[in-house]
């Protein structure tokens, strides 16, 4: 009766609102939709038609009532809605703000819950998160990757791929708004590969001390690999650009080294991981060194802590019963300590040239023609300055044999300087290349700097002395050498031979001229 009033009412010219409400009381959707303007709108309005329809069939169909049933006009039983029917009148929609409402990701989302399309949802996700030139809202991507993981609970099937990019998204996301406090744990509901892709990039940026110890607590948290990931930090930001090789002795430190020198800090929190310590501390020595940059190398070598190397042998001792090292840790070891040995005699090079350069104590200048008292005051200048002399004499003589022990330690470091004793099962091709290059281009420097340190110090015997170490085929220094190299060397060598025979020896130093 109430339907079929209603529709009655329907055929009468009334307002649209009052129309729209009879209109919902007979299931009468034509009527109705007028009253419609919104997505939300049209999308419940179509709903309400199809319930009081299938209502209305079930109540007929199921109902053991004698009394006979009103009969409704055969335009409330035309067209039989379904949920895909509903979604596609929508798209089609006479209004373009329903149109393109329908096209929403938040009414695109909707659709596919209310359709249980879980494989459609995804891939319109992931098409929204693809699209670089209009990336979707952070938080947009915050509710797709929590809708991820509630699918993922419900045990609803999904491309697991689509899933993770949704989520690679959000990581992004929290990254960039550096959320320090939730990276760790949705980090780690990604597959393992790309746990240590993510928040290593994430460490990247985190330079206070208390943040770094805070992020690794949270990591350890979640079950993140640490050690890896500290590891791929460090090998992801001294890989970065290197630089080019600088004109004089030391090459001043910029920004980006300074950001390769504070990685190494990731790597001392755990103990266990002073051998990797070692290892990437020698890695960013190795390419400063390359470009000059010993100022630089010198802070590396800072980072590291003292009692790494006795570290290193105790968990050795505590993993296998033995203090003998495996091939690879003890390779660095020794590599660490070539590189403590040419940054030692760079630096004591480095204060005998101040102190014999710029040290020495100055001569007052002689008077003519001066009063008693000038005279007295200076001879008394004289007596200073030849005190001071006499000071400066003795320091520079200790100075000049420990430069000179400290070069030498370089040139004769037991079974060459970087050079491997230990054959490694897996061998990195390219650290060899890096520490070949590397004597090629810090030996001939250590040469000369050992013979500058001589010469001005007037022990031409011993700068011809050098001249048969790098000859010797013990060490076999000359093959080092490139031709220029050995030709500067030689053009050293001579002055030294000459100011020998101007002290009245022959050429070697040995015997005295007759």
């Amino acid at each position: 009766m109430l339907h079929r009033h209603c529709i009655d009412v329907l055929q009468e010219r009334i307002h649209t609102c009052e129309k729209a409400i009879y209109a919902l009381l007979s299931g009468n959707l034509k009527a109705l939709l007028p009253a419609c303007v919104t997505w939300e709108d049209w999308l419940w309005a179509h709903y309400r038609v199809m319930v009081d329809a299938r209502s209305e069939q079930e109540v007929r169909t199921t109902t053991n009532s004698t009394r006979p049933q009103q009969q409704l006009p055969s335009i409330y039983w035309e067209k039989k809605l379904t949920p895909e029917m509903i979604f596609q009148e929508l798209q089609a929609s006479p209004l373009q703000s329903v149109r393109e409402q329908a096209l929403l990701p938040y009414y695109v989302i909707q659709k596919c819950i209310i359709l249980n399309d879980a494989d459609s949802l995804a891939q319109e996700m992931s098409a929204w998160i693809s699209d670089r030139e209009r990336r979707p809202p952070q938080q947009l991507v915050r509710f797709m990757a929590h809708l991820v993981l509630f699918l993922r609970t419900t045990g609803l099937e999904t491309k697991e791929e689509i899933g993770v990019s949704i989520l690679e998204a959000y990581v992004q996301d929290l990254i960039e708004a550096d959320h320090k406090d939730l990276v760790a744990f949705y980090v780690s509901l990604l597959p393992q590969e790309l746990q240590v892709h993510w928040y290593a990039k994430f460490l990247e940026a985190v330079r206070v001390r208390e943040d770094r110890e805070t992020c690794l607590a949270l990591a350890h948290e979640v079950g993140l690999d640490v050690q890896l990931i500290t590891k791929t930090v460090v090998e992801n930001i001294r890989s970065r650009h290197v630089g080019v090789m600088q004109d004089g002795l030391d090459a001043a430190t910029s920004e980006e080294d300074r950001l390769k020198i504070e990685a190494i800090d990731w790597l001392v929190f755990d103990e266990s991981q002073r051998a990797e310590t070692i290892r990437q501390a020698n890695a960013v020595t190795r390419t400063f060194l390359a470009i000059k940059k010993h100022a630089a190398a010198r802070e590396v070598f800072h980072k590291v802590p003292s009692d790494s190397v006795s570290i290193i042998i105790r968990q050795t001792e505590l993993e296998t019963g033995a203090t003998d090292l495996s091939a690879e840790d003890d390779n660095a070891i020794r590599e660490f300590l070539c590189l403590q040995a040419y940054l030692d005699a760079q630096d004591s090079f480095n204060d005998w040239f101040q102190h014999f350069h710029h040290n020495k104590p100055t001569a007052p200048s002689p008077l003519e023609g001066a009063t008693f008292t000038d005279q007295v005051a200076y001879e008394h200048r004289a007596s200073q300055y030849e005190d001071e002399r006499q000071r400066w004499v003795q320091s520079i003589k200790l100075q000049t044999r420990a430069t000179v022990d400290r070069l030498y330690n370089v040139l004769l470091f037991t079974e060459g300087w970087m050079v491997d004793q230990r054959t490694e099962e897996n061998s990195d091709a390219s650290r060899h290349l890096q520490m070949e290059l590397l004597r090629q281009l810090c030996l001939p420097f250590v040469a000369c700097l050992l013979h500058t340190v001589l010469h001005s110090t007037s022990q031409y015997r011993e700068c011809l002395q050098l001249a048969d170490v790098i000859a010797s085929e013990q060490h076999q220094l000359y093959k080092i050498f490139k031709k220029e190299e050995l030709q500067k060397l030689l053009e050293n060598m001579r002055e030294s031979s000459v100011a020998l025979l101007d002290q009245g020896t022959d050429t070697l130093g040995y015997e005295p001229l007759r």
